[in-house]
């Protein structure tokens, strides 16, 4: 298990929020799956991802602009490609999956919202080691039917972790669903609330494994519709952060070789309310004084 390399990696964040078709309701709740999952997936003091490498399309105006973000995070992306969706899942006269976008029409799905398709498409060529699509939206699980497969190349006992991931609010058939009134959609919430909270499984990382074992649960007990998932070789013991319910501490070496120690969990939740630039000052503050 291990976070991704931040700087040999890219997250395009995609929200459609508001819709010109009167026959596609708003979801406002999208906005802030946006913003606040960039957080969680950028917070220093539990990922490795810089925030200048994770890319926010809200409300983007069309097909080129999302193909232009998605070109550019594959080009750039070496070790993780992230891509999330969320917004209406809309499906074409030969029941394959589309992505809406702001300016998408029901009736006119294949020449106004974006093919699933054309996502794999691009994860197929990007040339990252790991390759991870999360969809919240009405039938994301047809999106399991296009997975991105590879031919598994490790040997026994190999330990890189490498391979694609897709992990769906819903089956193929399920509507997914954005309680009114509420912060986020109920599928991306809960996501949120995992990474924010953690699980309680003594694990000191967040492996997409452990997170859809975790959401499948979670959903399930409140009985939403639960979430699905597919991947290749081994990317599922990548993890998106550090699990902030571990409490075991642990000591690392840097690479001057002196000894860091891993701050318990009541002392992580505590700092991660005074702010990154505080937080970090705290944090090398007790290492220096470890190593006096």
């Amino acid at each position: 298990m291990r976070l991704p390399d931040g700087e040999r990696s890219r997250a395009v964040l995609i929200g459609s929020s508001s819709f010109a078709d009167p026959d596609l309701p708003d979801l406002p709740a999208v906005s802030n799956n946006l913003g606040d999952l960039a957080s969680a997936l950028t917070d220093p003091l539990r990922t490795s991802l810089p925030r200048k490498h994770c890319t926010l399309l809200h409300d983007p105006e069309g097909l080129e602009a999302v193909g232009d973000a998605l070109d550019a995070a594959s080009k750039q992306a070496q070790d993780m490609l992230l891509v999330y969706y969320a917004g209406h899942g809309l499906l074409d006269r030969k029941n394959e999956l589309h992505l809406s976008l702001p300016r998408s029409r029901r009736d006119r799905v294949r020449l106004s919202a974006v093919p699933y398709s054309h996502i794999r498409e691009v994860m197929l060529r990007a040339q990252a080691a790991n390759r991870i699509v999360i969809l919240d939206c009405c039938f994301s699980g047809r999106a399991l039917g296009e997975a991105m497969a590879e031919v598994n190349t490790l040997l026994p006992g190999q330990i890189e972790i490498a391979g694609t991931c897709t992990l769906t609010s819903t089956s193929a058939t399920e509507l997914a669903l954005a309680p009114e009134g509420e912060r986020w959609t109920a599928f991306t919430g809960e996501l949120i609330r995992t990474l924010q909270n953690g699980v309680d499984d003594d694990s000191k990382l967040l492996t997409l494994d452990s997170i859809y074992l975790h959401l499948d649960c979670a959903m399930n007990s409140r009985g939403l519709p639960r979430p699905d998932q597919c991947g290749s070789r081994t990317a599922g013991k990548l993890a998106l952060a550090r699990n902030p319910v571990y409490s075991k501490e642990d000591t690392s070496t840097d690479a001057s070789g002196r000894t860091r120690q891993a701050f318990p969990n009541n002392e992580l939740l505590a700092l991660n309310r005074l702010g990154a630039p505080t937080a970090l000052n705290a944090i090398a503050a007790k290492q220096d004084i470890g190593n006096a």
